[in-house]
């Protein structure tokens, strides 16, 4: 793509922790306790290895800079949005 080229980028986004520990324990409520039914506030039981997962986004912009390692798109609020392109997913050149 051209400097100064609108187009739409779709890219991967931060990686984010996608399995977080549960107050609960995994067989319900008063599992584990002997006779009666009750709940142990304030403990955390661990789900296992946390998944880690990467949310998808688009950015429409005007390309402002581009080398191989990055693209930087000029968003229509004057902010510059820097993306890898290893991240990226998909570019469309939007015509006007």
């Amino acid at each position: 793509m051209t400097i100064g080229q609108r187009e739409k980028i779709t890219y991967r986004g931060k990686p984010i922790r996608l399995n977080r520990p549960s107050f609960l324990p995994p067989h319900g409520v008063g599992y584990g306790l002997e006779g009666g039914l009750g709940i142990a506030l304030n403990r955390t039981i661990p789900q296992g290895n946390p998944v880690v997962g990467r949310t998808i986004l688009r950015a429409t912009g005007t390309t402002a800079e581009e080398t191989a390692e990055d693209v930087t798109l000029e968003l229509r609020s004057g902010r510059r949005l820097r993306i890898r392109v290893t991240d990226i997913v998909r570019r469309e050149e939007l015509l006007e």
